[in-house]
């Protein structure tokens, strides 16, 4: 398929499944992803394998002011940026270097905010559609740097990259507890609440079971309130990941997996991770103005969800004319700003404490007032 790109003199193998392309004229990435995107024939007829081709273009100006050297080391951080953000393509042009300057800046102080107490957990509430009260959140990891929040966006790759983000992980984690017991001893810690947290395939790969016992140990609260979030992409290695999560689950923590639909994961492999809850992936619940093959699609997931028996939550709503295209569906939580922006954690706290003073309280109100008109 590459030999329909360019010729041999022109294809180099760089390293395993990766090759660079060298030709007078560019190709569109179209192309590319065209030539890839049925799937390679197994060594029988039987057999064949999905592929998913990350695309790195080079502009001109990059190409003629950079070293041979350079250009790789810029290819390996596109790669990265591919795998992490499910982008397909990634261009290397002035823009991209310039963003690899302020990058170099988060590696180089991310260890320090790390040591330092600068990662700090933010919690975004859930609703339950069924009693339009808040029943959960997610615990979201935020840089706080010279009192700027920077996006994870920016700098959650480059965690993954160094391993600085087993630490992160682990913060969120210990964050979630801390929350629990906070609640717990406010006494506006409901029964069903449940917190989840996010963990990268590169921590549940490098954390012992026993270290979340721990943790939970420490704050003495029920592990039946907590989820562990992993994302599709931690699917391409399930058979290596099952076992850690056949040992969390053991402790009575909760399986969530996040980002469902975004490209990688099938409903087959749900139950084979022992996956509690889902949530739909934010790009494809519809947005306005709204396509019939959008709706199509999204009632369509969720209605295979709903016959696996799993919690579903969509996430991602932030205008009432969302709310009202799915609140028929057989959706279990709602999560996003239309329910609330992630917040700090005293101001979680308060929020629980005094829900009926709170926007968010209003935000309840209104999703029951439009239920009754729908």
């Amino acid at each position: 398929r590459l030999l329909q790109l360019a010729d041999s003199q022109h294809i180099y193998d760089i390293r395993e499944h990766t090759y660079l392309i060298v030709r007078q004229k560019d190709i569109a990435e179209d192309t590319i992803l065209e030539m890839f995107n049925q799937p390679m024939q197994g060594h029988n007829k039987h057999e064949t394998y999905p592929l998913h081709p990350k695309v790195v273009l080079i502009e001109d100006s990059v190409k003629q002011s950079s070293s041979i050297q350079n250009l790789l080391g810029f290819i390996d951080v596109a790669l990265a940026k591919n795998i992490t953000y499910h982008n397909p393509v990634v261009t290397i042009d002035e823009t991209f270097i310039n963003d690899i300057s302020t990058e170099n800046y988060y590696k180089a102080h991310l260890n320090q905010a790390i040591q330092n107490n600068h990662i700090e957990t933010y919690f975004q509430p859930k609703l339950c559609t069924k009693t339009h009260t808040i029943v959960g959140a997610e615990a979201l990891s935020r840089w706080i740097d010279k009192k700027t929040i920077i996006s994870p966006a920016k700098y959650i790759y480059l965690a993954e990259a160094t391993g600085m983000i087993i630490d992160i992980d682990k913060i969120s984690f210990k964050a979630s507890c801390q929350l629990l017991h906070e609640l717990k001893a406010q006494d506006t810690l409901p029964d069903d609440f449940k917190i989840s947290t996010n963990m990268s395939p590169i921590t549940l790969k490098n954390i012992a079971a026993n270290e979340l016992a721990s943790i939970i140990e420490e704050y003495d609260v029920n592990p039946g309130q907590l989820s562990i979030e992993i994302t599709e992409r931690l699917t391409i290695d399930y058979t290596e990941i099952k076992s850690i999560l056949s040992e969390i689950k053991e402790l009575g923590i909760m399986i969530e997996m996040d980002d469902f639909s975004a490209g990688y994961a099938s409903l087959s492999i749900l139950p084979l991770l022992g996956v509690d809850t889902v949530k739909v992936d934010h790009s494809i619940l519809p947005r306005q103005p709204f396509k019939e093959e959008d709706i199509a699609i999204y009632k369509g997931i969720i209605a295979l969800l709903d016959k696996l028996g799993v919690t579903i939550v969509a996430e991602g709503v932030e205008t009432t004319e969302e709310y009202l295209l799915i609140h028929d569906l057989p959706i279990d939580l709602i999560q996003g700003y239309y329910i609330s922006q992630p917040g700090p954690f005293d101001a979680f706290v308060k929020m629980m404490a005094n829900l009926e003073d709170d926007n968010v309280n209003d935000v309840i109100e209104t999703t029951k007032e439009l239920d009754e008109e729908a």
